[in-house]
């Protein structure tokens, strides 16, 4: 404890003896009446102070940090533990800005309960930002609805509640189109790594993966089937549609078509034939469908949803 209230020998002096503040530092309960923000600005001052001093001399910088430490120090501080805590961390933070040559953060919000005022309005302006969109979004629905001759058929306004017109996912579309990227990759280090019945496997499920990330471009909801073409079918009618059902039909290898034939190859029943055996025969199939995939699905499907996410 004597390191903290300064006992030294008659006639020593140290750098700080010349910047002491000690009155300031002194286990006093009326330094807490003042807010916080003064509290942090002369803390701050003195800390700055006694750097320029104490910079070259590390012992004596992390003496006189320590003793700041102990003077704010909530155990010290009874019955003012909170507003300690706050100071504490303050200083803290301080030295280490400090110490880097960085500039004091002049925006920050002070108050006796932390940051609570500055996340509080951060989050209403979040929250704001995204009802206006929903708002926009519902108005523009709404609109086209209600130019319908059925609308009235098709929306029950029974106790005023409003119809919801939400018509897509975007937040899980995204994550989708994510899954189908990183199993593309696995596909292809698998080729390269010789297990072409995993890298067969991995690449039939980028495709189901793309296509489930356009569907929830306009749905709540992908379908719970493996049956790609009729996933794509049933997709309403856009630009994007036409060009899956092409891609599928025509540039994706048969080998890589039914997702039973590649998960069951010679298992459904016994015919003697190794799936592995089969799979390193279509290596080359494989690789040129992985391409394939790459370019008219996954290329595709990214510029699909990126309109979407861009108009939000």
């Amino acid at each position: 404890v004597s390191l903290f209230v300064g006992e030294r020998s008659q006639g020593q002096h140290t750098p700080s003896e010349g910047n002491d503040n000690s009155e300031s530092l002194i286990n006093d309960d009326k330094k807490f009446a003042r807010d916080l923000k003064e509290i942090f600005d002369d803390v701050r001052k003195k800390l700055e102070e006694n750097y320029k001093l104490l910079k070259h001399e590390e012992k004596s910088w992390l003496k006189f940090v320590r003793r700041m430490l102990f003077t704010w120090h909530p155990d010290k501080n009874p019955g003012f533990e909170d507003k300690a805590t706050e100071v504490v961390k303050f200083i803290q933070n301080e030295v280490e800005r400090i110490e880097k040559g960085l500039p004091p953060d002049n925006d920050r919000s002070y108050s006796d309960f932390g940051n609570f005022r500055e996340d509080f309005f951060r989050d209403c302006n979040d929250s704001a930002r995204e009802q206006r969109y929903e708002r926009h979004n519902y108005y523009q629905h709404f609109q086209r609805q209600r130019n319908q001759e059925d609308f009235e058929q098709n929306y029950d306004f029974q106790w005023n509640v409003p119809p919801s017109f939400k018509t897509n996912n975007l937040e899980a579309a995204r994550l989708c189109l994510e899954v189908a990227k990183s199993h593309l990759k696995a596909s292809k280090d698998n080729l390269n790594a010789g297990h072409n019945m995993v890298a067969a496997y991995m690449c039939r499920m980028v495709v189901e993966m793309c296509v489930k990330s356009v569907e929830l471009t306009c749905t709540r909801t992908y379908t719970k089937t493996h049956d790609i073409k009729q996933i794509i079918v049933s997709l309403p009618e856009m630009e994007i549609k036409e060009d899956l059902l092409v891609a599928w039909r025509e540039n994706v290898p048969n080998i890589l078509k039914n997702y039973s034939d590649i998960f069951y190859k010679g298992l459904n029943r016994y015919t003697g034939e190794d799936p592995r055996e089969f799979f390193q025969l279509h290596q080359g199939e494989i690789k040129e469908g992985i391409k394939q995939v790459d370019r008219d699905f996954v290329n595709i499907c990214e510029d699909h949803l990126l309109k979407f996410e861009n108009n939000c």
